[in-house]
């Protein structure tokens, strides 16, 4: 009887570790996976270049577009938002760079010159929208249509 009841704990305890977790539960990962916008009218693909887990939980993310070789003429958006939180406008950060051979664009879309609306962030993917203006150098810059549906090739570790 001893060991029936040990088993049987054994067992029980086995299903309740590999219960789903409240993540698995939510919205689910995109299942086609797309990073695009319009910067000033024109349609872009983007390709994710870094992402990984920062300080304070902050999920970093960099996507670019374009030449980086042998003449320069890319764009590079890095975003920095909470980890595992959704919600509108919740982008802590964007920043923008435009490269074209050796001239350099870059600045910060502060928080009022942006929106954003965040529907999936777990350990394997993210997804969201955004469009922001600014102004940089005197030069007007308008995201529209920003959307980023990744999977990540490797979940993140467990906080």
């Amino acid at each position: 009887m001893r060991h029936l009841k040990f088993t049987i704990t054994i067992l029980i305890s086995f299903f309740f570790l590999n219960s789903c977790s409240k993540e698995e539960d939510g919205l689910p990962c995109p299942q086609t996976e797309n990073i695009s916008m319009k910067i000033n009218g024109e349609a872009m693909q983007f390709r994710a270049m870094g992402w990984g887990i920062g300080q304070d939980e902050t999920l970093e993310l960099q996507i670019a577009a374009g030449v980086f070789s042998p003449e320069h003429n890319s764009w590079t958006i890095s975003l920095k938002l909470p980890y595992k939180k959704t919600g509108n406008n919740i982008i802590n950060e964007l920043h923008y760079s435009r490269v074209n051979n050796s001239t350099t664009l870059q600045g910060y879309f502060e928080p009022g010159d942006f929106q954003s609306q965040v529907t999936v962030n777990t350990k394997n993917c993210v997804s969201l929208t955004f469009s922001g203006t600014i102004v940089i150098d005197g030069n007007e810059i308008v995201i529209t249509d920003g959307i980023i549906n990744y999977v990540y090739p490797k979940p993140f570790g467990s906080f």
